[in-house]
């Protein structure tokens, strides 16, 4: 059955028996319009409609529900302040349902809700300036998608899906959900959220003063987020296991977060521009961060807690970057490279088994690497004028194993090198520096440590270098060579057994 309605006021109500169709069009041109369509059909077949708004101050709301039946609901509005909401499934498991809502115009509201049902699709699409867009997937929705796309100032889109109930449909291999959120202009704001697993949710962003929010529950979630623009915001939470979330950011002044629960979870971060900050939190095992900065002002801070196998990687390039990573638990590794001017890094990892590198390559940079407990690594490498790197590791008070390494390259003027190694056994410290006003100091407690500071080799440029070595305990092994003028160096030893060798 099928009804063509042309007019300034309709209400329409169709309710049939099984085994009906129902179909239908609305056209309105004009002003103040309100479009009324409920379609209740049982039949497989399924309900449909077509409705067409010109003018301002217009209103459409289709309800449709089916048994098993493919109902299709297509909104089209061209104006002002006018309003469409569909709404389709309301308690029965219908199947292959779809929702296409297309405003154009100024402070217009689309909203659409399915619930109960599978393989649903919500395509939602706004031109203008202060549109707002509202997509709900609840219930027992599995292999649903969303897609909302925005192109104007000041727009909103918000999309909500939920499968914390669901029973899987027969024949339905995945409950893979989908979330695509697109907004080009200024002042937008755009909100996803999944409950569920296997989900998927990408939002993008291109303008100014942005913001866009990711929530997901469950397992197996993938969330991106891509921003191009100035002032943005971008913050995405997971909780469950194997969670991934990439974050993009190109313009000024951005701001990134993730937060993850579980393990083997995944983050990336890259950031291009003025400005920017980028936090990830990650609880749990074998998860993987990758956080990427090119530009001025830059801050970046990475923490990883509990579980085994995290591993970690900063890169900064350009002025006044900071980084901060934190880790714990065992067999982790962390990677920081600052490239460019007055940067600051700082490592933190506690557990056994761990390695972290620092490595910066401009002015004024500072290094600082806390190990705790057995077989830690880490290293430090600095290229540059005004350097400052210092490492502290700490093992455990047992008879076996500790065996930590600190290495530490300086190359440059005016560097500062300070290792501490407490309460282990057979540690091992290399500090070696070329360049100009160098100190290197080295404290070691335990018995059979080893320390080797070289100041001025390969280009034998050391000039005015200090080294001050002190070791605690038995068996300790100190090698100090200084290959140029001026160089002073000290040296305390206390216990038994114990050698120094010095050459000036």
């Amino acid at each position: 059955m099928k009804k063509l309605v042309t007019g300034a006021f309709v209400v329409l109500s169709a309710s049939f028996a099984l085994a009906q169709n129902s179909d239908n069009n609305v056209t309105q041109t004009g002003n103040s319009n309100s479009a009324t369509v409920t379609q209740q059909s049982l039949s497989t077949f399924g309900n449909e409609n077509v409705s067409d708004q010109t003018g301002t101050g217009n209103t459409i709301n289709v309800k449709q529900r089916s048994n098993s039946g493919r109902n299709k609901a297509e909104t089209t509005q061209n104006g002002l302040i006018n309003e469409a909401t569909v709404s389709q499934g309301q308690g029965f498991s219908a199947g292959g349902v779809e929702v296409k809502q297309d405003q154009d115009g100024l402070r217009n509201r689309a909203t659409a809700t399915q619930e109960y049902t599978w393989q649903s699709k919500i395509d939602q699409k706004q031109v203008g300036s202060l549109n707002t867009v509202r997509a709900t997937q609840g219930g027992a929705d599995v292999r649903s998608n969303i897609k909302q796309d925005q192109d104007g100032l000041s727009n909103t889109a918000t999309a909500s899906q939920s499968q914390g109930s669901f029973v899987r449909p027969y024949g339905t291999w995945s409950t893979a959900n989908d979330i695509n959120q697109i907004q080009d202009g200024n002042f937008n704001t755009a909100t996803g959220t999944q409950v569920g697993y296997l989900n998927d949710l990408d939002q993008v962003q291109d303008g100014s003063l942005n913001r866009a929010t990711s929530t997901q529950t469950g397992e197996r979630h993938d969330t991106s987020q891509d921003q191009d623009g100035n002032l943005n915001v971008a913050t995405t939470t997971q909780t469950g296991v194997h969670q991934t979330a990439t974050q993009n950011q190109d313009g000024n002044l951005n701001n990134a977060s993730a937060t993850q629960g579980g393990n083997d979870n995944s983050v990336t971060q890259t950031q291009n521009g003025n400005s920017n900050r980028a936090t990830t939190n990650q609880s749990g095992g074998s998860s993987w961060n990758t956080q990427t900065q090119n530009g001025n002002n830059n801050v970046v801070s990475a923490n990883q807690s509990g579980g085994i196998y995290n591993a970690a990687m900063q890169s900064q390039t350009n002025n006044r970057n900071n980084a901060t990573l934190d880790q714990v638990g065992s067999y982790n590794e962390a990677g920081q490279y600052q490239t460019g001017l007055r940067n600051l890094a700082d490592g933190d990892q506690t557990g056994d088994r761990n390695s972290l590198d620092i490595n910066q390559n401009g002015n004024d940079n500072e290094g600082f690497a806390t190990q705790s407990n057995n077989y830690n690594k880490s290293d430090i490498d600095q290229i540059g004028n005004d350097n400052y790197a210092r490492s502290n590791q700490s093992g455990s008070a047992s008879a076996n194993g500790n065996m930590n390494s600190v290495k530490m390259y300086q190359q440059g003027n005016d560097n500062s090198s300070i290792g501490e190694q407490s309460v282990g056994n057979s540690n091992k410290l290399v500090a070696n520096q070329y360049g100009n006003d160098n100190i290197s100091e080295s404290y070691q407690i335990g018995s059979s440590n080893t320390a080797t500071i070289n100041q001025g080799a390969s280009s034998m440029a050391a000039n005015s270098n200090e080294s001050y070595v002190t070791q605690n305990g038995n068996g300790n092994m100190a090698t100090i060579s200084q290959m140029t003028n001026g160089n002073t160096h000290t040296s305390m030893q206390m216990g038994n057994s114990n050698t120094v060798t010095v050459n000036q």
